[in-house]
């Protein structure tokens, strides 16, 4: 290898001796704990500003904080989460008058298996006004764009109203004919 000696050369990965791993010579590395000419310590005035001193343990006051979205900078944070629930509009009253009747009515023309005609003709009364409501109130629904709601209570009343109608004139019918047929049955002789 050349005639220099093995040992003269430092290992792989290993700086030569008298330099640091940066190519640098040892000697011209700073003391860290010592201030480097022209820069102050901490405590220490700044040369070169006259009455200007900084010490490193001064508080600063903290930035200001970033603003919450759709919030104004400089107000500071808002205080709780707020949620924006929209508003919907009011129900219609007579929708839900209709959902109610409609319900009487359904429940009526199935007690109608015990009380026969006696809760016929109420069903079939209830179902019918549970129908015009909800029909009424549908059309001042439709007609209000998007001032007055309950669509759905309208539809609920106008359904379970003429299921309460069908199932009432079903028993009324039913009653009729067998009172009908009780009265034509001729006794033995």
């Amino acid at each position: 290898m050349g005639g220099q000696p093995l040992s003269a050369q430092p290992e792989y990965g290993q700086p030569p001796s008298g330099q640091s791993e940066y190519g640098l010579p040892f000697s011209s590395q700073p003391d860290y704990g010592a201030p480097v000419s022209g820069q102050p310590g901490y405590g220490h005035p700044v040369s070169g500003h006259p009455g200007y001193e900084q010490t490193g343990y001064e508080q600063q006051p903290p930035p200001p904080p970033y603003p919450y979205p759709g919030q104004q900078p400089g107000y500071g944070p808002m205080p709780y989460a707020m949620a924006v629930v929209p508003m919907s509009p009011p129900n219609s009253g007579l929708a839900v008058a209709s959902m109610v009747v409609g319900i009487v009515s359904c429940g009526l023309a199935l007690l109608g298996c015990c009380l026969w005609a006696f809760a016929g003709v109420p069903a079939l009364l209830g179902g019918g006004a549970a129908v015009g409501m909800g029909w009424m109130s549908m059309k001042a629904i439709d007609d209000s764009r998007g001032q007055i709601g309950g669509k759905g209570m309208a539809i609920a009343g106008l359904s379970t109203g003429g299921v309460g109608a069908v199932i009432g004139l079903l028993w009324l019918v039913f009653t009729i004919l067998y009172v009908v047929g009780i009265a034509n049955i001729q006794p033995p002789s």
